[in-house]
């Protein structure tokens, strides 16, 4: 059951709002409709990721999800993707991106200081 609920909380939800703020456009600032919904979808991106990974967080894991961000912005500049490529839109995926990041960094950290103390 908690599983289920952090699957909704990190990857569905994101998403939806994501989806209602490019639908509701003319009813917020364009800084949030341009970049919030990106940022949304790089957090239940990273999050879904680390899921089907089992929580495991290494450097390839970290490349590879920085480098599929900037890939979607590159095949944006040179039209294969719609959308216009964006500097601050690779920011905002890579901001997102780390807070998605950060809880399980953060658990990890703290069991391994943990594991030390006790030895």
């Amino acid at each position: 059951m908690y599983s289920v609920v952090k699957f909704v909380f990190n990857i569905v939800i994101p998403l939806f709002a994501g989806c209602l703020i490019y639908y509701l456009s003319t009813s917020f600032n364009q800084i949030i409709v341009n970049y919030l919904p990106d940022g949304l979808w790089a957090y239940s991106f990273t999050y879904s990721l680390i899921l089907i990974w089992d929580k495991r967080i290494n450097l390839i894991n970290l490349a590879l999800i920085f480098f599929t961000e900037i890939i979607i912005e590159v095949l944006q500049y040179y039209h294969l993707l719609e959308g216009v490529c964006d500097l601050f839109d690779i920011l905002v995926y890579v901001i997102f991106s780390l807070i998605a990041i950060t809880p399980f960094i953060y658990k990890k950290f703290f069991n391994n200081v943990r594991c030390l103390k006790k030895n």
